[in-house]
């Protein structure tokens, strides 16, 4: 089969793009929402179970069974870029059913990439594969960039690790143009209140409702330090990686700065007007905590392409603390 080729030069021209999104989760809304009411791209999304509510504009598919369907489905979109982002990053649920987790991060993007290499038309933009900080596994005391080795210590690291082979397998041999993100911690407004921030906020806002000036929240380790990058920096990002990223190359997504749990806990209680203490659960330990006091990455090398994060922790926590609010 020929395959006609576009220049970097003709996407450059382009006076739109039209962005495809594999996945449904948090992350995957948010994008689509980004580029469909900020950036003016169109946008199309593939979910494989949960239909997401996203604005009238944004058409939805669900993900075929089989890739030679999905190969025309993707054709018959034309996207000039394509973002995975299937798959559950809560531990807790990939550890409970490893099985399904592998179906999600490993058989869903392997379809995908499968599906684009038999693609008649090369893309003009990028495939961006959402890969994670967890692919690293064990950190040191400072900002770990790109060259920093791989060593996943647990199975949402491997399976990630994984899916950064076999993106680099189809980019080498079937030239698709993979981009791996390296995500570390991303939190904001909507989501699953499992994870830490969302949990602490609505913990907080809950305490605060009641008129306390003190009271008390559950909590895991807190003494732990992790990077966390807002949703909102998160798109923009993402963006520049689309439009500027190298295919072949790792980028890690962060904001370069590690933030201790109790801190964090601390600054949500003062914008309450609060005291807030932490009761320690066991059922919050994880794993990880105990053995990575400090989770940090360095984001020189997104950065250089024009990318930084602006909104500060104080204004990432006042906004989850509002939307929670806002759920009365």
């Amino acid at each position: 089969m020929t395959v006609e080729t576009r220049s970097p030069e003709s996407l450059c021209s382009l006076k739109e793009r039209r962005l495809l999104i594999v996945g449904s989760g948090f992350i995957a809304t948010h994008l689509a929402n980004a580029a469909h009411a900020k950036w003016g791209w169109q946008v199309q999304m593939i979910y494989r179970n949960h239909r997401p509510a996203v604005p009238e504009g944004i058409r939805l598919h669900q993900l075929p069974s089989d890739v030679t369907t999905l190969s025309s489905l993707v054709t018959a979109v034309a996207p000039t870029d394509i973002i995975i982002a299937l798959g559950s990053s809560f531990v807790p649920e990939i550890n409970r059913d490893l099985g399904e987790a592998m179906r999600q991060h490993l058989d869903g993007p392997l379809m995908v990439m499968d599906a684009i290499s038999r693609l008649p038309v090369r893309l003009a933009g990028h495939v961006l594969i959402i890969g994670s900080a967890s692919e690293y596994g064990q950190f040191p005391e400072h900002p770990v960039d790109e060259s920093f080795p791989t060593n996943p210590q647990d199975h949402y690291g491997h399976l990630k690790l994984t899916l950064h082979e076999l993106g680099l397998y189809y980019h080498r041999h079937h030239g698709v143009p993979v981009v791996h993100v390296r995500q570390f911690n991303v939190t904001g407004t909507q989501q699953d209140s499992r994870f830490v921030l969302p949990s602490i906020c609505r913990q907080i806002v809950e305490g605060a409702r009641q008129g306390r000036k003190e009271f008390s929240i559950v909590a895991g380790n807190t003494t732990v330090s992790r990077d966390f990058l807002a949703i909102d920096d998160l798109c923009r990002a993402y963006q520049t990686l689309l439009l500027h990223g190298q295919a072949g190359q790792v980028y890690n997504v962060c904001s370069g700065q590690a933030h201790r749990i109790s801190e964090l806990i601390d600054l949500g209680g003062k914008l309450v007007g609060a005291r807030v203490e932490v009761k320690v659960s066991e059922h919050l330990l994880r794993e990880n905590d105990k053995v990575q006091s400090i989770i940090c990455g360095n984001p020189a090398r997104l950065q250089a392409l024009g990318w930084s994060p602006k909104t500060s922790m104080r204004d990432l926590l006042a906004s989850m603390i509002a939307h929670y609010n806002s759920q009365a």
